[in-house]
């Protein structure tokens, strides 16, 4: 167990020395399905949908803002140490990394709760 919290540690701290927008190129290494592209492309789409969803919701400029940041860094957590290791953690590291990187508490909390039902 402390070899495991050890290398949880380790990877977060390594994990930290690259903010989530700059591990957007790498999402282009990550197959989301074949005929749909990589997880950069998946991010990119939902970058452009979520604004127009939260227009239809009602949604102030702020939030819609908001939607489409959280949108973009949605899958970047997936190319993190962290993430790699510990699977189940994916989005709930993404918040966490969010907020190291000093990105808005509510797109760290968007990050973090996109896998909730």
């Amino acid at each position: 167990l402390a070899a495991r919290l050890a290398d949880a540690a380790f990877f977060y701290e390594e994990d930290r020395k690259i903010k989530l927008v700059d591990r957007l190129p790498r999402l282009e290494t990550l197959v989301f399905q074949e005929k749909l592209g990589t997880m950069r492309c998946k991010a990119e789409r939902l970058q452009r949908l979520a604004p127009a969803i939260c227009r239809v919701l009602g949604g102030s400029a702020q939030e819609c803002a908001t939607a489409e940041r959280a949108a973009l860094l949605s899958k970047s957590d997936l190319v993190t140490n962290m993430v790699f290791e510990f699977t189940e953690l994916q989005g709930v590291m993404g918040g966490h990394y969010a907020i190291s990187d000093g990105e808005d508490p509510a797109v760290a909390k968007a990050i973090s709760e996109q896998y909730r039902p």
